[in-house]
């Protein structure tokens, strides 16, 4: 318990030292961010280096080759904290229900890379919603990062249509659970 109440502190402090903000990079529990090709990663790091804000990656291996000051690694995450915390402005993830589900609620725009499965419906929502970005995995480029990440941060429209989606999701007339009943 201690060590867990410490990761949260230490993380909490990083993200409240952010001063422009923090983005949460995380590929879910299935796909491994250590499992892209180099030059996917190194266009991914390159952008985040160019960014003001800090991130937060989910990332299983030890060390990550081109990493540049503003990114933070952990193998594990508490998604949902972290997407509730008042510096989070963007996730970026595969587009996966729970994943997204939990940006939505906690109003954080995204740049969803749909891998497989569900991923590719949900992503083709939420852009439509205008709450996210799709960024194709065989697309992914610097310029293309880039745009995305751009997008959401800095266009306002993404903002606005997450937080009433969040609204609306958490307005509802019964709780997940009374409906499952």
């Amino acid at each position: 318990n201690n060590i867990l109440e410490l990761v949260f502190q230490d993380l909490d402090k990083y993200l409240n030292e952010s001063t422009e903000g923090a983005i949460l990079f995380s590929m879910g529990s299935v796909i491994q961010s250590s499992s892209f090709p180099p030059a996917k990663r190194q266009a991914i790091m390159d952008v985040f280096a160019e960014l003001p804000v800090r991130v937060v990656m989910k990332w299983e291996d030890d060390t990550l080759l081109g990493k540049p000051d503003n990114v933070r690694l952990s193998k594990w995450l508490p998604q949902r904290d972290i997407l509730a915390h008042p510096k989070i402005v963007a996730f970026m993830g595969h587009g996966g229900l729970l994943s997204t589900s939990e940006a939505v609620y906690c109003g954080i725009p995204m740049v969803l890379i749909p891998m497989f499965g569900d991923q590719p419906n949900n992503v083709a929502q939420l852009a439509a919603s205008g709450v996210a970005v799709k960024l194709a995995y065989n697309e992914i480029t610097k310029e293309t990062v880039l745009k995305a990440l751009r997008a959401v941060l800095y266009d306002s429209r993404y903002r606005e249509s997450v937080k009433l989606l969040s609204e609306r999701f958490r307005g509802r007339p019964m709780s997940p659970l009374d409906t499952a009943v």
